[in-house]
């Protein structure tokens, strides 16, 4: 599966009050724009630390890889919370088929739940293929044991992620806007 896109050159997106030609991630938040990956807001804003929840990512990463497998939309339930008339219902279905995302040992999606850093950084190193970090994570709150240390320790390997000032990752924190358009870009340099 290929999860890389190509976007070329153009000049940067204007009109979001929130995010000026200064902001730490202009450059950032105008790519995830102009590929279209999160559905614009009506009010002239990015909002870069409104938090993004996993029907949300799971839009975010079938549009980023272009997917359309070939496979029909589903008929009936995606998963037990998600039915085939939910708006993202298609795009929940491509990313639990190919294990991005997963449902919950309940049978549930939760939908609206907020994604979390671990989830997109375990979606995007299961999108390649999962490859062995070749060190521990350098972040003090990640440890050996930790569900998701190997993609965290690739994304830090390969630079998807910095971490924090502190020398954290935050895993479980919730993942912005601005976040899912920072660690989408890295990913994306690394093609």
């Amino acid at each position: 599966m290929d999860l890389t896109a190509a976007v070329g050159p153009g000049a940067p997106l204007t009109g979001f009050t929130d995010v000026p030609p200064g902001h730490r991630f202009a450059s950032e938040i105008d790519w995830l724009t102009r590929l279209g990956l999160l559905d614009r807001r009506g009010d002239r804003t990015f909002a870069p630390l409104t938090t993004v929840d996993r029907s949300q990512l799971a839009r975010a990463l079938y549009r980023y890889a272009g997917a359309d497998d070939g496979v029909p939309a589903p008929v009936g339930m995606v998963a037990a919370d998600v039915s085939a008339g939910h708006p993202y219902a298609a795009e929940i279905a491509w990313v639990v088929r190919h294990r991005l995302l997963l449902v919950h040992a309940d049978g549930t999606f939760r939908p609206a739940r907020p994604a979390r850093r671990q989830e997109l950084v375990l979606a995007l190193h299961r999108a390649i293929g999962g490859p062995a970090p070749s060190g521990p994570a350098p972040f003090h709150d990640v440890q050996r044991w930790h569900p998701s240390v190997d993609a965290i320790a690739w994304a830090a390997e390969v630079g998807v992620t910095r971490g924090m000032p502190d020398g954290t990752f935050r895993p479980s924190r919730p993942v912005t806007r601005q976040a899912l358009a920072v660690l989408l870009r890295r990913f994306d340099e690394l093609a």
